[in-house]
Formats: C-alpha cells, structure tokens, sequence
C-alpha cells in the first residue's frame, strides 16, 4: 500500500470569522463551528478553547484525543468505522494532517446519578482524572507541546452510557473534520510518501499491538473502547498495513492511550520511515486483550507469534496500552 501525507504544520490557532489554514497559522471560524455541533440537540453546553505550549492553563476532563486529518484521494475516510463513519479499507492514497494540532474531547460527568458512575469507562469515581499542564514542572507530556483545541461539552443526561459516548466522540470527530477541511484543496507544507512495497533483501520487522478489548465489560457489540474500523470486540490477531494505522484505522482511548497515539504512532512511523532503507516493514499486527481464561490469553499470543513468523519476521517491536493482567498477555 502507498500512502502520501500531506503535512499542514500548525504553530499558531485563534478564533475569527472564519477557517483557514495559512502557513502554520490556523483560523477557526468559532460561531459556524458551535453552530454544527449544536445541530445535536442532546448536546447541553458546547464551548471551544485554544491552548499554546507555555500558555497558564491547564486541560482537564479528557476522555480522548485525535488530531484533525481527512482523506483528500483515496477510499474511505479518516478514522473509520466509528461513530457510523465508513469501514472502507484505508491507508492509500492521500490523507491531509494538521500535524502539530490536537482536539480534546473534554467532558464535565460531575453530577449524574449514583448509578453512572462508571462512566466514562476507567474513570471510576474519580479513580482516574487525566490533565495535561501547558506550562510549568508538569509540562512534560505529548500535549504540552502541541497546540490544542478543546471542545468543552457536558455529558447528556437520561441516557445509556453508549450513546453518550456516541453523542460526544461524535461531536469530537466532527470538530476534526471542519477543521481538516480547511485544507483540502490546499497544497501542503510537507509531503511526506510511505511506500509499503516489499523489500525481502532488508530484514523482515512486525509491530504487534496489544490493545485492550472491553467486550468482558460492555459486551461484543459495544461501541465504546479501542477498536480496529470501529470493531471493539475480542477476536483472533489483525494484520494490517502500517499506513491503515496512519489514517486512524486503531482508535478508541482508554485508561492510558487516546486516538491521537494510536494514529501517529511513534513505532508505526518510525519503521516505517525506515522501510526500503534499513528494514522491510512487513505489517502491523493488532492482537486483542482482556481475555478471561489462561487457554484463550495463550491462544491469543500463539496466532501473533505465527501469523508474524509466516510473514517472514525476524524481529518484532511489542507493545501494550493498559497495565494489569494485560502485562501477562502481552508476555
């Protein structure tokens, strides 16, 4: 798979009237952006804020993170499959990406009845309560160093926890794509290619993902929980091409990991940049955890290790998203 990455670097946003990307600045047109998102009547307050590194502010409430991109030449769309997007294959063609810019999904859950709270998922009573400083000693994380959007909502009342995720990672990925947008027809910054084409003569490497799956919690439909094309549930081993990655094939946050990771993954990027050159990048495999038997955890980490040794791997980078039992499985 060829996959080319249109780079529009962003190193300034503010609001105005309306949204256009100029070199590295970013405007945003606020009133007809808050005006599509409060097409969702479900939605209560909705506001939107921009934070700079350096800037005294501090985000909090955040349940995910992704950074703005849209398919400009291609099948199907960034982020696929959640949120009733398309499940066509990606990871061909051309993808636009704001790099540098990030859009948290920040949701206020104070105040709902005893009985939800456990929503979010693995925010337990305030067990888990994530934030990122702009500025300061704890200035340190990925998104000290990125601009940011956050979209500021209060959670829906009166309905399954589902369908308030659905209504609020809607609206996030609604916020990523009218912001995308704005450089569709623009000639990017920064084109950088990722060519997948084989290369047998450099040693064969695989990346292996393992990513907690919430089907013991939420069941094999859910629609909430790291997915690969919006699928959450507990299966065999995916391979996929590192550029379906790219164009956020893997999201879905959870305890520790947000989609921003997942779909400009250190790992992924760094073989991949190193494909043809030093390595042949032989595929992505995405193994699923929270199993809830020793058989099927083995099971589970035996279909990995053959699906990587029939590809011709030689080497494997191995990696996991949530600490606990799934340390084991990952081992």
């Amino acid at each position: 798979m060829r996959l080319e990455v249109g780079h529009f670097p962003v190193r300034q946003a503010s609001f105005g009237s309306h949204t256009r990307y100029d070199n590295g600045v970013l405007e945003i047109g606020h009133d007809a952006l808050v005006a599509s998102l409060r097409q969702e009547p479900r939605l209560g307050r909705v506001e939107l804020a921009i934070t700079h590194p350096g800037d005294s502010a501090r985000i909090i409430n955040y349940r995910d993170v992704l950074e703005p991109k849209v398919k400009v030449r291609g099948n199907g769309a960034a982020y696929p499959g959640v949120c009733g997007r398309p499940q066509s294959l990606v990871g061909e063609g051309r993808t636009h990406w704001l790099s540098g810019l990030a859009v948290f999904e920040c949701v206020d859950f104070s105040g709902l009845p005893e009985s939800d709270k456990y929503w979010p998922l693995f925010k337990q009573a305030g067990s888990y309560d994530p934030f990122v400083d702009m500025s300061g000693p704890n200035a340190v994380t990925l998104h000290a160093s990125t601009v940011n959007v956050c979209l500021v909502m209060d959670a829906p009342r009166g309905l399954p926890p589902e369908d308030r995720n659905e209504i609020t990672h809607t609206a996030l990925l609604r916020v990523c794509d009218y912001l995308a947008e704005a450089t569709r027809h623009l000639e990017p910054l920064r084109i950088e290619t990722f060519d997948m084409t084989p290369h047998p003569e450099l040693p064969g490497v695989v990346s292996i993902f393992n990513i907690a799956s919430n089907e013991w919690f939420l069941g094999p439909r859910a629609r909430q929980g790291t997915g690969v094309y919006g699928q959450t549930r507990l299966s065999a081993p995916w391979l996929l091409s590192p550029t379906e990655l790219l164009d956020g094939a893997m999201t879905g946050a959870n305890i520790w990991t947000t989609s921003y990771v997942m779909a400009a993954n250190p790992v992924v990027l760094t073989l991949a940049r190193q494909h043809g050159k030093t390595l042949d990048y032989l595929g992505a495999i995405v193994a699923r955890t929270n199993w809830t038997e020793e058989g099927e955890k083995q099971m589970s980490a035996d279909r990995a290790a053959l699906m990587a040794k029939q590809l011709g791997a030689q080497g494997a980078i191995v990696t996991t998203d949530v600490r606990g039992q799934r340390f084991v499985e990952t081992i």
